[in-house]
């Protein structure tokens, strides 16, 4: 058994080098104030209705209904843009069998609005034409499952883009796959614990396929695919406090391969759970023989803060992402039912 965990990570890592960027922009954001906060560490966490984003294996780890929304500033380094990004996910576990898995839907929004068009004229001077806008939602359809009881949770999603610019249109199709992986309860089972520190220790990987986004003029967007192996881990754990922390690894196309990581506290001993989490996404780390420029990738990268509370079903998460041009506010709120 130990041999066919260390073989699968193996692979997994593998997948991830070989992966590629995704075109789509409504994509880019994802869902959930406290998950965007932590990183793509949370592939291998995937704990709430955000999961139909991050890791849709993680819809097998719930067992109540979840209803969440999330909204942010996406150009904070253009003020002049009107611009809005909003994220509806829901979560409900299969109702026609018990124990069968869960079922997300999930929306995705991106405008940005008043976007400046120009021209040259006849004596070679640049001209304003007026303005466009530009509006990308997609539409996620997800299912999760537990395939090895409290160890193995796999899921999927159909991904349906449809992207109004100007007066042109385009439609394309995506799917994503993902598994999580209790390492710390195969481990248990083999009566090999692991050390104390690693502890509630798992391992994602999210695999996600684009097809080409295909326009009324007839071009069409190359297709993609993208990739993220994460793990995480619990150091600290009582009855008082807990920590998380998690990291990441995430490749794209024609760039470095870049790491994130992430850590989460939460306060259970107050009459109102509090958690506070931190974040780095994205450092692209340095790759023989690429011509890009890490420094420049890596400058004014950003660094994530957030805070949230949960007050019996009602929970409420907020982040602000320090970025090269300013502030990026994300706020979220969810019940669970």
């Amino acid at each position: 058994m130990q041999q066919v965990l260390i073989c699968l990570v193996v692979c997994c890592l593998g997948i991830v080098v070989e992966a590629a960027e995704s075109p789509y922009a409504s994509v880019k954001f994802g869902i959930g104030a406290r998950s965007i906060g932590l990183g793509h560490g949370f592939v291998a966490i995937a704990d709430d209705a955000s999961s139909i984003y991050w890791n849709p294996a993680g819809l097998g780890q719930l067992d109540k209904k979840e209803l969440a929304i999330t909204a942010m500033n996406i150009n904070a380094d253009s003020p002049e843009l009107t611009n809005k990004y909003i994220g509806i996910s829901g979560v409900c576990p299969w109702p026609f069998k018990k124990n069968s898995g869960a079922i997300g839907i999930g929306i995705m929004q991106v405008s940005v609005d008043d976007i400046k068009k120009t021209g040259i004229d006849g004596y070679g001077e640049m001209i304003q034409l007026g303005s466009f806008d530009s509006q990308e939602t997609t539409l996620l359809v997800s299912y999760g499952k537990e395939i090895l009881r409290d160890m193995l949770y796999a899921g999927g999603n159909m991904k349906f883009f449809s992207h109004k610019l100007g007066d042109y249109s385009g439609d394309g199709l995506g799917v994503d796959v993902g598994v999580i992986i209790n390492i710390s309860c195969a481990f248990n089972r083999m009566n090999s614990p692991l050390l104390g520190f690693m502890n509630d220790m798992k391992i994602g990987l999210i695999l996600s396929s684009n097809l080409p986004k295909e326009w009324d003029t007839g071009h069409k967007d190359e297709d993609a695919l993208n990739g993220t192996l994460a793990i995480a881990v619990v150091p600290l754990k009582t009855e008082a406090y807990r920590l998380n922390a998690m990291a990441s690894l995430s490749q794209v196309k024609k760039r470095p391969m870049s790491f994130s990581t992430g850590c989460e506290f939460i306060c259970l001993s107050l009459p109102v759970p509090v958690s506070f989490w931190s974040g780095i996404d994205n450092a692209y780390l340095e790759q023989r023989g690429s011509a890009v420029d890490t420094s420049r990738l890596n400058y004014g990268k950003r660094l994530s803060l957030g805070i949230g509370a949960r007050y019996k079903i009602i929970r409420v998460d907020y982040t602000v992402s320090l970025e090269r041009f300013g502030a990026r506010h994300k706020v979220s709120t969810g019940i669970a039912f």
